[in-house]
């Protein structure tokens, strides 16, 4: 996010209005999304949305260092 948006909530709304678009109008039930263990604002960001972690898997990054990929899903429920 650029740095003159940081804290203004406007991650938080972007990804509120998506899950509503995702709930409402697409009447999905679950929706995910996946973080890299070192992105530790995203997996810190995601479950103050409601998303919980499901699956961890071992991927390779660009180095060849082992590196965890999380998944989270928020339910229809939850939101």
């Amino acid at each position: 996010m650029a740095s003159d948006a940081k804290g203004s909530g406007l991650d938080s709304y972007l990804v509120n209005h998506m899950l509503t678009l995702g709930f409402e109008k697409h009447r999905a039930e679950a929706i995910s999304v996946s973080c890299f263990n070192r992105n530790m604002a995203g997996l810190l960001f995601y479950p103050k949305l409601g998303f919980r972690p499901y699956d961890i898997e071992q991927r390779v990054d660009y180095n060849g260092d082992r590196v965890a990929l999380i998944h989270l899903r928020v339910e229809r429920h939850a939101v």
